[in-house]
This record gives structure tokens, sequence and C-alpha cells, in this order.
């Protein structure tokens, strides 16, 4: 993604909204002890970040009747520069010279199983697990200091879904139906 120009967007009622004279020159691999002179205000700095999603389906036929779904996700961003916490001034300075997410990282395991039984108590039905791994990480670091501040979060969620249906008497207009959810999340953030 490119740096956004401000002057493209709506006015808000603000004169000076969303303009900072100054920004950051800062990242993971340069130090600045300064903050730099923004030469267009309405360019705001340190807001582009690349991302990369990959998607995939497959649907398999198991039996006569049954079908498997296998979805599966991953993606991946760059270091996401936080514009609003690197344009807080302080004095004639910004507050901070670095204050980012590290490089994101998503990926969905996610299969479900349809299931026709066509029982007296159930006419339908949909199993579907899930596996999700999230990394990310918030980085950040004051003008003059060369202390950062690391904050690392690892996520895995577990689900199980299960949604089940039947038709009586009336035919599709009396269904009953079931839904059983869990969810299992473990959380470790390391600072």
């Amino acid at each position: 993604m490119e740096t956004l120009e401000w002057d493209k967007i709506e006015s808000h009622g603000y004169e000076n909204w969303g303009l900072s004279s100054l920004f950051s020159k800062n990242s993971r691999y340069s130090y600045y002890p300064e903050p730099s002179v923004n030469e267009d205000e309405n360019i705001q700095r340190n807001t582009e970040y690349s991302q990369v999603d990959l998607f995939q389906k497959f649907l398999f036929k198991v039996g006569e009747t049954n079908l498997l779904n296998l979805n599966i996700q991953f993606s991946e961003s760059s270091d996401i520069d936080r514009y609003d916490q690197l344009s807080i001034p302080k004095g004639n300075s910004l507050k901070f010279a670095e204050w980012y997410y590290g490089p994101q990282k998503r990926l969905l395991i996610s299969p479900s199983l349809k299931i026709f039984p066509e029982r007296k108590f159930m006419k339908k039905g949909i199993i579907t697990l899930g596996f999700q791994k999230i990394n990310e990480s918030r980085i950040k670091r004051k003008f003059n200091t060369l202390n950062r501040s690391h904050q690392i979060e690892d996520l895995k969620v577990f689900s199980i879904n299960g949604d089940f249906d039947t038709f009586f008497e009336g035919g599709h207009s009396n269904i009953i139906w079931a839904r059983i959810h869990l969810q299992l999340q473990l959380f470790k953030s390391i600072r």
C-alpha cells in the first residue's frame, strides 16, 4: 500500500486535522535521533505496508451424499506503523520514534463435513472444526532512547461447531435445528 495523501480525503471540519509537520524515519533497521520535517503535510508518512493473503478451498465427496470442505488461509504482513501514535507531539518534537505492529502472521485450517443422513430426527447436519494460529507483536520506542518495548503475542484458537436440522409434518416450513459451539483459546503474551 502507498503513503496516504490526506488532501484527497474529505475534510472533517478541522483545518489541521490529520496533518503533521514532523515524521519519524526510524525503523527496525535505522536510527535517527530527531524527527524529520514533513515537506508536504498532506502526505501522511509511515502509513504504507504490504500484506500477502493466500486462500484455498477443497471440496471432496465422501460416500454417496456427504461432502467434506477444507478451507485453508494464510496471511502475512510487513511491519505496520501506527500513524496515530507516531504523530503524537511532545513539545517541538514527537513522542515516539517507532511504534509499529511487527509482521503479523495468521494461519487458518477449517474442515467441515456436511452430512445428509435423512433420518427421522436429523435430515442434514454440518460439523466444522477450526484451528487458527495468530502471531503479532507491538514494538515502540520513544525519541532520545535506544530502549525498545516489545510485546509479542501468540494466539491459538480451536473450535468445533455443529448445526443439525430436521423437518417434520409440514415439510420445509416446519424446521427444528440445533447448534453446538465449543471454542478454546490459548493466549501467550511476552514483554
